[in-house]
């Protein structure tokens, strides 16, 4: 009798699309490395930022959407690689890329937008405001970025030498403080953060200039059950509705 209970229930939960995930099933996830604040990662201690409290906020509308493997640290090529594969289901804050397109699906609201800004060595006076300025003053240098991002490729079509050799922002910050390259262009929230851990804002100055404005999204792997996806969706747009995405966005992200 109990069994054909459940039987019914989940029926009726079918009429409305809504399809259980099986118990003790979690969507496998990474944390993405040297992006804090959108992902913050301690030796001992379980992760935070910006991502996991938005995994959080999603478990907490549906208690059937369990996430794992946050603790896991990877680079940004080995994250599209894992989707690519599915051996990822499901990433938190992708910049969408026709690239991206092929091997993932985006989800619907973005969950934060970020502005890509860019740092020069303290006593340097150059003020680019955009790209053409940008590539006219790195004329004999080169703009440092992360590896993996996609920024490096919209820097190359400008016509910009880029350094993106290393997938550790600190170590692209000493690149530039050691004069390795003139420029570093990172989002607004991965330098803000990054500034501040390594104690290098005397040594480096932020631009005024804002470079571009994108929306990062959520995005799963193409093998993910549609009605699975759907309920991330349905999570995202009411956590959107109710203005937490902001909320959340504003405890990590600089004015």
């Amino acid at each position: 009798m109990k069994s054909l209970g459940w039987f019914f229930a989940l029926l009726i939960l079918a009429s409305f699309g809504v399809y259980p995930l099986a118990a003790g099933t979690a969507l496998q996830t990474a944390a993405q490395e040297s992006v804090a604040p959108k992902f913050i990662m301690e030796e001992g201690r379980a992760a935070t930022g910006l991502c996991p409290d938005v995994f959080q906020a999603i478990t907490a509308l549906d208690s059937g959407l369990q996430f794992e493997g946050l603790n896991h640290q990877l680079s940004t090529a080995r994250i599209e690689q894992g989707l690519a594969q599915g051996q990822l289901d499901i990433f938190c804050g992708l910049l969408r890329t026709e690239k991206r397109e092929k091997i993932a699906l985006f989800l619907e609201p973005p969950i934060y937008s970020m502005k890509q800004r860019v740092a020069v060595r303290a006593d340097d006076p150059i003020e680019p405001t955009n790209l053409t300025m940008l590539r006219q003053a790195s004329e004999g240098s080169s703009v440092i970025t992360t590896a993996g991002a996609p920024y490096a490729d919209m820097l190359r079509s400008a016509g910009i030498e880029v350094d993106a050799g290393a997938s550790d922002n600190r170590d692209n910050l000493r690149k530039l403080i050691m004069g390795r390259g003139r420029f570093l262009y990172l989002s607004d929230y991965v330098m803000h953060n990054l500034l501040v851990q390594e104690k290098a804002e005397t040594k480096v100055r932020v631009l005024a200039a804002v470079f571009s404005h994108q929306p990062l999204y959520f995005v799963t792997s193409m093998q993910m059950k549609p009605t699975v996806r759907a309920r991330l969706e349905a999570a995202l747009r009411t956590l959107a509705a109710q203005g937490e995405l902001d909320r959340i966005a504003k405890r990590y992200l600089p004015e």
